[in-house]
């Protein structure tokens, strides 16, 4: 099981949400910080959970994402829905 240790930053937040949330609703501050807390425990049992990022930034793709193969219209853009609309104008 592994060990949540709360930084000094990640207290003066909980903190601060806290006053936040309690100038209006003292009772919803208290609920909001316990249950961030009691979120941030499933990192005890669980502290491979969620994603991980990389340390460094992905690769550019070289070649568009979107290509148009030759056809006269794109298969992506006619799929979308198109809006329009029409001044109606008396003379």
């Amino acid at each position: 099981m592994a060990k949540i240790i709360w930084t000094d930053e990640a207290e003066r937040w909980l903190k601060d949400i806290h006053d936040y949330i309690a100038a209006d609703n003292p009772t919803a501050a208290f609920t909001v910080v316990e249950g961030i807390y009691e979120r941030a425990q499933i990192l005890s049992n669980f502290p491979e959970i969620g994603y991980k990022y990389r340390s460094e930034p992905m690769p550019l793709p070289s070649a568009p994402l979107r290509e148009n193969h030759g056809h006269e219209t794109d298969r992506f853009a006619a799929a979308q829905p198109r809006v329009t609309h029409q001044i109606n104008r008396r003379q």
